[in-house]
């Protein structure tokens, strides 16, 4: 066994390299991931409520075989186990590309994606104020991200309430954020996944309510600055992540774009209740909520699938949580929540 468990450990530094915070206890929880992924992987199965999952780029060390592009089918009870390996990956360095496809029936998401020069942003900044250490780092600002969403989740929630019957002026707003350097780009970028966790819809409505989101934004002529160009919102809103051949990253895992993986973590960075009351538009982070979420919830939660609305675990409990206020109110309270 504990020359199996050294094999394994080898196997994972030649596909991953050194850079990992694996201990000489988890030998043996590699060993289950791997017999987990073997067990999983094959030809698609004929329940319909089997979720299907790919690693789409590289082929990695629990993978079997010659093929690098695999499937791996999981049951309901069986995701769970798959979301706990995940975030297990992730909390020791060793993140994966796993991806799902276009969902049939989806929530009500947007990707949302800008170049950014941090170089441009001024010393005396108050962006560079409230985060000294992220000028020595070359970090983005939170509050920088915070000021860029601000009318996205608008324009996503003003949407959803416009295209989808049952949605109310109030309801929970999910972002995920995958910003920091990208190879593909050559530089930083501002980039995240917001979705509407409370509904079900159709591909084509979520494509509708992204339009219409879009649509938004241009009658609102964001304004630019000289670290970030936002006039081209169709640009900024991804159409392409509509496409029936997309894959989206789970939850804490790597993103992996249509022409190389990028080393970007897809990870929680707030859960909102929004309120739209005609031109005005409040918004409250769940910080209680949030702290309380396991792991393996952010997973489901961050999925673009949804088999039936108000799914989400956090529908009930995150009604009697929030007390909506102005936006510089909750962009303070936003910056304080850890979400690590």
């Amino acid at each position: 066994m504990a020359a199996a468990s050294a094999d394994l450990l080898e196997l994972v530094t030649a596909h991953r390299g050194v850079r990992h915070d694996l201990g000489d206890g988890d030998q043996g929880q590699l060993t289950e991931i791997k017999r987990f992924f073997e067990q999983q992987r094959g030809s698609k199965p004929l329940d319909t409520a089997v979720r299907c999952y790919r690693n789409p780029w590289l082929k990695d060390w629990y993978q079997g075989g010659e093929n690098t592009d695999q499937d791996w089918y999981c049951l309901d009870q069986e995701r769970w186990m798959l979301y706990e390996y995940i975030f297990f990956l992730y909390r020791v360095k060793l993140p994966t590309f796993l991806c799902e496809p276009q969902p049939v029936k989806s929530r009500p998401f947007i990707y949302v994606q800008v170049p950014v020069d941090l170089t441009k942003i001024p010393d005396d900044h108050e962006y560079l104020r409230l985060q000294p250490e992220a000028r020595h780092w070359n970090l983005i600002p939170q509050a920088l991200k915070c000021d860029f969403l601000e009318p996205f989740v608008h324009a996503l929630a003003w949407a959803s309430a416009r295209r989808i019957e049952s949605a109310t002026s109030s309801h929970l707003v999910l972002i995920l954020d995958s910003s920091g350097y990208s190879c593909h780009l050559g530089g930083h970028t501002l980039s995240f996944r917001i979705s509407v966790p409370e509904f079900c819809v159709s591909r084509q409505t979520a494509l509708n309510v992204a339009k219409d989101a879009v649509q938004f934004l241009r009658r609102r002529r964001l304004a630019s600055e000289p670290w970030v160009n936002l006039e081209n919102v169709e640009s900024i809103v991804r159409q392409e992540a509509f496409g029936e051949d997309m894959w989206h990253p789970l939850v804490y895992c790597c993103w992996s774009g249509r022409y190389m993986q990028e080393a970007r973590l897809l990870e929680p960075f707030a859960l909102l209740h929004v309120v739209l009351d005609g031109d005005r538009f409040e918004y409250e982070p769940l910080e209680e909520l949030t702290r309380s979420l396991k792991r393996e919830e952010w997973i489901r939660l961050g999925s673009t699938w949804s088999e039936s609305p108000y799914e989400s675990v956090v529908n009930e409990a995150g009604r009697g949580l929030c007390r909506p206020t102005s936006f510089g109110v909750a962009k303070r309270d936003l910056m304080s929540v850890s979400h690590g």
